[in-house]
């Protein structure tokens, strides 16, 4: 029934891009955007603070049901927009709600009154990675820290994907948590013995 189709984060984490829609079949002629609900996890003192926000079909701070009937919206959101100071490392769902009638014949499954989206800064996660494969590119040694991240990272998107957001939160934490650490070596990539 609605369909997110682009829930980003810039690379420079100044803009969350969201392009929703509602699907275009005859089902839905009486289905119409109603809202956007953000739910924005933010690490705070190494702890995760969870505060929600709506937001209308055109970004604005929803205070009250709109009678705009928007099929689609392509949004460009800043931190304040939603009320925070940036996006380098809050974990945010993005819930787009529908409102209307599907038609009566509608199959079953297809009316569903909301999509999910998940956005945070993957840049801060992959440049870690990148800072870590040119130390064991320079040193020839992998460090502790870059196996921890291997594994964080991983168990951080699986529980994502599997739609666990108590336990993505939990990994994206310690991702955090973890970003400033220097290790020590893990193993030796020498290549003669």
């Amino acid at each position: 029934m609605v369909s997110i189709n682009e829930c980003v984060i810039a690379r420079d984490a100044k803009y969350l891009y969201l392009k929703a829609s509602i699907d275009d079949m005859e089902y839905f002629d009486d289905v119409y955007i109603d809202y956007i609900e953000c739910i924005i996890h933010k690490v705070v003192n190494d702890k995760i603070d969870t505060t929600t926000i709506e937001l209308n079909p055109d970004g604005t701070l929803r205070t009250e049901p709109t009678e705009d009937e928007v099929k689609t919206i392509d949004l460009t959101l800043t931190p304040q927009d939603l009320g925070i100071s940036d996006f380098y490392t809050p974990v945010i769902e993005i819930l787009v709600h529908a409102k209307g009638y599907p038609a009566p014949d509608t199959p079953c499954g297809m009316d569903e009154e909301y999509a999910t989206g998940i956005v945070y800064n993957e840049s801060l996660i992959y440049n870690n990675g990148l800072k870590y494969i040119h130390e064991a590119g320079l040193e020839c040694q992998v460090s502790d820290n870059f196996a921890n991240w291997i594994m964080l990272t991983a168990a951080f998107e699986l529980a994502l994907k599997s739609g666990n957001i108590d336990e993505a939160l939990d990994w994206w934490l310690r991702i955090i948590s973890s970003r400033s650490k220097t290790g020590s070596v893990k193993s030796n990539c020498g290549c003669h013995g």
